[in-house]
């Protein structure tokens, strides 16, 4: 009599299994064209003349700039007839578009350069930069009262002698860091801090030579989880002004962001908002503009946060059989299983792992011990091995430098709805979609990820998931010749 077999499902390694559909070659084109993880705009809201360091309170922006203000009153610099600079702002309608600008109220634009410039949370208190009566440049502060702000008051730890400027303040707002050419430095331009002790502003202490340079380090802006952002003229940049970052509590590293923030023009005067991944600066990377404001964000989500997909590569079950040998001497006789992949094995409780998904008929038969003729056929069963979760990268292995080189995304997530697939080239550009083209630029390795944000079903939670392929470019030139 036929008898139920049982069976325990366990899992366990790796899978590279792909389902017929699905291995076939997809003819696909990129929708859109690879970029950085980085993408830029520039605002609508710039002039004709400069506009710069940007920073967003309240729902608005401000900003420096040299345009005319609503006054109709033109100051021009006293020593080459430029326009000066004075604060302006701009209610905010979403992250690229704003309403009318505005000049800054009340006593802090003059026939001086005002900016750049920071305010505390409440934003009722600004800290900014102006020119005074030498034409040195220094921090002000000014409050906000019910008829505009107030008379600007110069800030006590200004240097004599010297210009400082460029203010920026940290969350719990009892530190400024600032730029100033005061002697003892370790350039041109140094950052600097000072910190609010008992209500004095302590003397003005250098950053060290681990964020200074021999050259010019200006524009500081801190975020809230303490990062420092700051532009600067050093050697290693892609040419004039670019925007460096560190931390400033640990201050080991220096990092330097790829274009497109940085250029071959000035980058500088960044804002970076709650998020930490999008914000606005400043560039006159426009050979026919003046500075302009941007606004960049990351379009593709950080890296790190997808875990690596890892799927089986052996299906393993249990099998036991509940009943006991009767009849014979079971003394003589055993339970033999046969797994219908050429693999066999005794027991009443086997252990059995398939190297592959397919239908496969499992037999039990009692067997003589020694001859392993069989004595009775015990039962029969056909098992299905499925098709498992998976994700795979679909594309050639090799690429000649500046072919096409088409990816696709091979999945079969019964348990996963996909709802969004990204793409890192290895290279510096990233895409979007479930097939995308690449063209490479230059010979070597290069390990293709694929980012899927992908839906539990069961949990409805989103999870970020991704595979790696490695893929080899050639150099065209040494391909031919052989």
């Amino acid at each position: 009599m036929l008898k139920q077999i049982c069976l325990i499902i366990t899992c366990l390694g790796a899978l590279n299994l792909f389902s017929q559909n699905e291995n076939k070659a997809i003819k696909a084109s990129s929708k859109k064209e690879d970029s950085s993880r980085i993408k830029i705009k520039r605002l609508k809201v710039n002039s004709e003349n400069s506009d710069f360091c940007p920073f967003i309170l309240n729902g608005k922006l401000f900003f420096v700039s040299s345009r005319y203000n609503e006054l109709g009153v033109v100051y021009a610099d006293d020593k080459n007839n430029a326009e000066t600079t004075d604060l302006f702002y701009t209610k905010k309608i979403d992250s690229i578009t704003f309403s009318k600008v505005k000049s800054l109220d009340g006593e802090i634009n003059s026939k001086h350069n005002e900016g750049p410039f920071c305010f505390n949370k409440k934003g009722d208190i600004i800290y900014f930069t102006s020119n005074d009566a030498s034409n040195l440049l220094k921090i002000f502060r000014s409050k906000k009262t019910e008829n505009g702000w107030s008379a600007p008051e110069e800030m006590s730890f200004c240097p004599a002698g010297f210009s400082s400027c460029h203010p920026t303040l940290s969350q719990n707002e009892k530190t400024i860091i600032f730029s100033s050419d005061v002697s003892g430095g370790f350039g041109g331009m140094d950052l600097y801090q000072v910190r609010l002790e008992n209500n004095v502003w302590t003397k003005a202490t250098n950053l060290g030579k681990k964020i200074n340079s021999e050259n010019n380090e200006v524009f500081p802006f801190l975020t809230k989880d303490n990062k420092l952002y700051f532009s600067s003229n050093r050697k290693e940049g892609y040419g004039k002004l670019d925007i460096y970052f560190t931390f400033l509590d640990k201050k080991e590293k220096i990092y330097h962001p790829e274009l497109p923030i940085n250029s071959g023009s000035d980058d500088f005067g960044v804002f970076i908002d709650s998020s930490g991944t999008s914000g606005y600066f400043s560039s006159d990377r426009i050979a026919q503009n003046k500075d302009d404001i941007f606004y960049f964000y990351t379009w593709i989500p950080q890296l790190s946060d997808f875990n690596k997909f890892v799927a089986k590569d052996k299906f393993c079950y249990t099998f036991y059989e509940e009943s006991v040998i009767s009849g014979r001497d079971t003394l003589d006789l055993t339970y033999e299983w046969n797994f219908g992949d050429g693999q066999k094995a005794r027991g009443e409780k086997i252990k059995h792992c398939y190297n592959k998904p397919g239908h496969y008929t499992v037999d039990l038969n009692i067997v003589q011990k020694v001859s392993g003729e069989v004595f009775q056929s015990q039962a029969s069963y056909s098992l299905t091995v499925e098709e498992p979760e998976q994700i795979s990268i679909n594309s050639r292995d090799t690429i000649i430098t500046g072919n096409d080189i088409v990816l696709s995304r091979s999945s079969a997530l019964k348990k996963y709805t996909i709802n969004k697939t990204y793409w890192s080239f290895g290279d510096g550009k990233y895409n979007e979609g479930a097939a995308v083209k690449h063209t490479y630029q230059k010979k070597g390795y290069y390990t293709v990820e694929l980012l899927v944000e992908a839906k539990n079903q069961s949990t409805g939670k989103i999870e970020k998931l991704k595979v790696e392929k490695q893929i080899v470019v050639r150099d065209q030139k040494i391909y031919a010749s052989k």
